[in-house]
């Protein structure tokens, strides 16, 4: 295909470029026969639309070097982003996110204490912010083009953005979802993976996956709000948002997004048997947890020269992109550079502002840190994270035991993993005092912790294929199968009466009182006439007398 034999033809150049400055005739020819014979042998070029609007880096940084290695080998892609990816050799069409714009504008320490009822409101919420990326100009340009075609379409659009399963029909391409963490309630239910609330774990669940009775108690509670709220509050709003904004020659044929999402061909989720509970997915379902995962590049030399000198340990502070370190409230800053300042070990602390006032001399403060490679130096001690997923994984990527302060979403489940595997604790936000953070530190710092946690880096280790190349492999898969059907199961498009069997069940009861009460009817006809006969015999005895 076109695609594929564009990216043979820069190899062979850069390679005839190499032999004639090195003289390397015979080279020269060997990669020329080479490339053509990929050229001639390849697979076709797929061209394929990614739409990951979500300005979430943790998540984009998961999924590029997959999108990367498609375009490696011949694939053409058109990314969709709100954040530009300065290093991608492919097509990138820059959008703005208003979902992240939100989080943004909100006080998560403060949302991470609001009540539940406010926090399905915030929910809704972020459905209208959803629908606000539709109207940039380039997103309609996408979806109103007579001359666009794709041959597959992948999304991010599990979590409040379930419109852009609208893409899918648009293009009339089978999808792939990518799900930056784990799976919802509401998503195992609508793409037909089995779950059971007395043992399943979501972002919603507060426990592990092994619940007294209150903890299933609780995970059904919130399991079923996640299912029945989204199906009946939020898919109503999204269903408005696809009428509006994907118009398109067909567009009033449409399924329902609900019905898109059932169809769904492949999912690549960010799991993996290290960082969370085994559960048996269907399929379809994908784990390919550490795509961005590396041995560590070189730091920078202050960065190199810092930790390199701290012979007791570094202590690394960071809670991730999203939840700025800068807007906790003041008291909570000094609790932790009053215990910091008391800590035999370096600190390095992600903080986005200059305003961070009496720094103790051990503590490094900096807008950004290389987090992948500043985990992998030996002389990081521990981690004291908000316990996002793919800061978790890469802590148990380098052997690094976690501090986890979880402040909204799945971190909090995150939190309890950790704490549950003995690789980390985890400590309330509302309940951070120095004597909580010093405990915390202490306990983590804990020789049991740090094996704990070269136990769980081995378990996510341990694969026969790299993430990347799992992930693309079954990208491919898909391209090849025209949307892979067979791997599907049917599910999700069974009404939950028959997944149930509650028609079956009814049957079955209704055979069973049938069957008594014909027995019953019998008996008691047998025992009537019985009687009779008794009565009659008994008559007559009475008349002889």
């Amino acid at each position: 295909s076109f695609p594929s034999l564009t990216v043979m033809i820069i190899q062979l150049a850069i390679s005839v470029s190499h032999s004639v400055t090195t003289g390397g005739t015979y080279i020269m020819i060997i990669r020329l026969c080479l490339t053509l014979s990929v050229a001639i042998l390849g697979c076709e070029g797929a061209n394929i639309l990614v739409f990951t609007p979500t300005g979430s880096h943790s998540h984009q940084n998961t999924f590029r070097p997959i999108f990367r290695e498609l375009f490696r080998r011949g694939h053409n892609i058109t990314y969709v982003t709100s954040l530009p990816d300065s290093n991608a050799p492919y097509h990138q069409i820059v959008v703005r996110d208003a979902f992240m714009e939100m989080l943004d504008a909100v006080d998560l320490f403060e949302f991470g204490k609001a009540g539940f009822i406010e926090d399905l409101m915030v929910y809704l919420e972020t459905v209208d912010m959803t629908g606000l990326t539709l109207t940039d100009p380039k997103v309609q340009d996408l979806i109103t083009s007579t001359d666009t075609h794709f041959d597959l379409v992948v999304l991010e659009s599990s979590i409040f953005q379930e419109v852009y399963a609208a893409f899918g029909h648009r293009f009339q391409a089978p999808t792939v979802e990518l799900l930056g963490m784990c799976p919802s309630f509401w998503f195992l239910h609508v793409t037909g993976n089995p779950y059971s609330f007395s043992h399943t774990t979501s972002y919603t669940s507060f426990s592990t996956n092994r619940m007294d009775f209150v903890g299933r108690l609780k995970n059904t509670f919130f399991g079923l709000t996640n299912i029945i709220f989204t199906k009946y509050f939020m898919m109503p709003k999204h269903e408005a948002m696809a009428r509006k904004y994907f118009r398109y020659p067909g567009w009033e044929k449409r399924p329902p997004l609900e019905k898109l999402m059932a169809n769904i061909s492949l999912v690549l989720q960010n799991t993996n048997a290290a960082s969370h509970y085994p559960h048996p997915y269907n399929p379809n379902v994908i784990e390919i947890s550490g795509t961005q995962l590396q041995e560590p590049s070189k730091l920078p030399q202050d960065l190199q020269t810092f930790l390199d000198d701290a012979k007791e340990g570094v202590v690394y502070f960071s809670l991730g992109s999203v939840v700025k370190g800068s807007l906790m409230p003041e008291n909570v800053k000094n609790v932790f550079l009053s215990v910091f300042g008391k800590l035999p070990y370096k600190v390095l602390w992600k903080f986005e502002t200059d305003a961070l006032q009496n720094v103790p001399k051990n503590v490094k403060i900096s807008k950004w840190l290389p987090q992948k490679d500043l985990l992998g130096h030996p002389n990081i001690k521990l981690f004291i994270t908000h316990g996002g997923l793919a800061s978790m994984i890469e802590a148990i990527y380098h052997a690094v035991p976690m501090v986890t302060i979880p402040v909204f979403f799945d971190q909090v489940k995150n939190a309890l993993h950790v704490n549950a595997g003995g690789y980390g604790v985890h400590i309330d936000f509302k309940n951070i005092t120095e004597e909580s953070i010093s405990w915390a530190i202490r306990t983590a710092a804990q020789p049991s912790y740090k094996e704990n946690a070269k136990r769980q880096s081995m378990i996510l280790r341990d694969n026969p294929i790299k993430p990347v190349d799992r992930a693309v492999y079954w990208i491919e898969y898909v391209i090849r199968y025209k949307g892979a059907p067979h791997l599907r199961t049917p599910v999700a498009t069974m009404p939950w009466y028959q997944y149930h069997l509650i028609d079956v069940a009814s049957v079955v009861l209704l055979t069973v009182v049938f069957a008594l009460y014909t027995v019953y009817f019998i008996l008691r006809k047998i025992l009537l006439l019985l009687l009779g006969i008794s009565n009659i015999t008994l008559n007559k005895q009475k008349k002889l007398n």
